[in-house]
């Protein structure tokens, strides 16, 4: 249980290495907040529940600045701290993020 009380954000939690991170951090009592575009995010979200995890599953399109700033705000509110961001949803930058503005 060594994520006992955390919070952690996956963008892309509904499938593949996503989905496996989620599930990996409910198995260790920490709490999941998934988002993805996909309606399968609801489905990891109830896998992760019946591992006794707290969650919250939002279809959620990251590329829109104004959705994301809801949902956070709305995990803030329920959680109180986001502890861990995992930044997966897909994309396929032409360049560093560093360099990348809001809207990319």
């Amino acid at each position: 249980m060594r994520f006992s009380g955390r919070v952690a954000l996956a963008t892309g939690g509904a499938m593949g290495i996503e989905r496996e991170i989620a599930l990996s951090f409910a198995k260790e009592g920490g709490t999941a907040i998934l988002y993805n575009i996909s309606e399968e995010v609801c489905r990891v979200a109830k896998e992760a529940e019946g591992l006794s995890a707290r969650t919250l599953a939002c279809r959620s399109d990251v590329g829109n600045r104004n959705e994301v700033e809801e949902r956070v705000s709305k995990a803030l509110q329920l959680f109180e701290k986001i502890d861990t961001l995992v930044n997966n949803a897909g994309m396929h930058p032409t360049k560093p993020f560093i360099e990348m503005s809001k809207e990319e």
